[in-house]
């Protein structure tokens, strides 16, 4: 890593926002619409007894453990970079957040059916990813090629000097995360969990607060 203009680039993605129209199905249920309810702290999702397949056997259950992981990937941003910034050594590395959209022809369902795998998926869902990203930047569908490249400029880009601190895309557009997602407090207690879970200990790391709450 450069320490003097380094970066670490997360993706995230549009599936930690309950709130986005494009989630409404996986999360019409209220009880599922905060993540981490005040006062529950972080070990049923880390524990996997959210969202489990006894509470949902659907397809929609699944989708929520994966919202689960994006918004704790997501939360991390903005906690780590605190850290980094108030480090000597590192405050010069960036760690910022792109959401590379939904990806046409991947293996993603590769064990799905096979009609679902490659007709729809890998055929028509990357013909309308084409079309999409013809029409509109940042459509909600994406090329593999079009992700990458919103990827790679997150990396490497410039951004007319401003240093990408924290920062969060859509894939080449600024964007906001979810309320629960810049929920400061939320990402203290989410960062003070995982370092107990980890079993993080001194001399394991060269952030210097890394065990400050």
């Amino acid at each position: 890593m450069d320490r003097h203009e380094g970066r670490i680039v997360v993706l995230g993605s549009l599936s930690h926002d309950p709130s986005a129209p494009f989630n409404k199905m996986a999360f019409k249920d209220p009880k599922w619409r905060t993540f981490f309810p005040d006062g529950t702290g972080t070990e049923a999702i880390a524990k996997g007894t959210w969202s489990t397949t006894q509470d949902d056997p659907a397809w929609s259950g699944g989708l929520r453990r994966y919202a689960a992981s994006k918004l704790c990937q997501i939360m991390m941003i903005p906690a780590l970079q605190r850290r980094l910034s108030s480090s000597p050594l590192l405050k010069n590395i960036s760690i910022l957040g792109v959401d590379p959209g939904t990806l046409s022809n991947t293996t993603l369902l590769r064990r799905g059916p096979s009609f679902m795998h490659f007709f729809v998926f890998r055929f028509l869902m990357h013909l309308a990813a084409i079309i999409g990203v013809w029409l509109a930047e940042n459509s909600p569908l994406r090329t593999a090629g079009k992700s990458a490249g919103d990827v790679v400029r997150a990396a490497f880009g410039e951004f007319g000097g401003e240093r990408p601190d924290g920062w969060y895309f859509d894939g080449s557009k600024r964007a906001d995360t979810s309320a629960e997602a810049r929920d400061e407090q939320k990402q203290e207690m989410l960062w003070r969990d995982t370092v107990g879970y980890v079993r993080l200990e001194e001399g394991e790391t060269i952030l210097g607060d890394w065990n400050e709450v």
